[in-house]
């Protein structure tokens, strides 16, 4: 599906607007930041469609560096703008260990007139059903952002790789440090008792 940027696309009761770079809901204009944004307009283009991690921080980010973190905190800020509750993933849907799917069927309306144009997307209209019946399957597995981010185990592998590695560089020099003061304290304790016996 071509981007161009008089398009706006259409699901439950927002609308994407490329053009103004806004998602409204109605009338009013949801509050979205710049990288949620992005990711969303690129969810809804993707309609229908499995997304891995790496694929969406490639196409969204590709010219900057951003983490796996970032990305799920640009997916919370979507399922709150998207006012979805957990569990709920009416719009998106997390795939555990696979990436993320937006399941709401998508259209797409032209700004001028504000009418339904005759492009839908054609994943949607091919496999709406068949994405419902996969929602309500994997709806028991699916870890949503929120829940991950209040749990004890919210920590990503990456971050706690780095803090392994982390201590295994200060570990030692903690050691060192502390075998250093010891020693100068016993040093300094033995210079005391020499300044004892010289003045007896």
């Amino acid at each position: 599906m071509s981007l161009r940027p008089e398009r706006i696309f259409q699901f439950g009761e927002f609308q994407v607007d490329v053009r103004a770079r806004s998602l409204r809901r109605g009338t009013t204009i949801v509050p979205l930041n710049s990288r949620a944004f992005d990711v969303l307009l690129y969810l809804v283009q993707n309609s229908g469609k499995l997304l891995s991690r790496e694929e969406l921080l490639k196409n969204v980010w590709a010219e900057s560096f951003v983490d796996e973190n970032s990305l799920a905190q640009s997916i919370s800020a979507l399922r709150r703008a998207l006012e979805e509750k957990p569990g709920d993933n009416s719009y998106i849907v997390t795939v555990p260990g696979r990436g993320y799917q937006f399941v709401s069927p998508v259209q797409v309306v032209a700004s001028e007139h504000g009418s339904p144009l005759s492009e839908i997307a054609t994943s949607v209209s091919n496999s709406s059903a068949g994405l419902l019946l996969q929602q309500q399957t994997i709806r028991t597995s699916v870890i949503t952002e929120e829940a991950v981010s209040s749990g004890p185990t919210a920590l990503p592998e990456r971050r706690a790789t780095r803090i392994s590695e982390y201590w295994k560089i200060v570990a030692p020099l903690l050691l060192i440090a502390v075998l250093v003061a010891v020693g100068l304290r016993y040093r300094a304790r033995r210079l005391r008792q020499q300044h004892r016996r010289c003045d007896f």
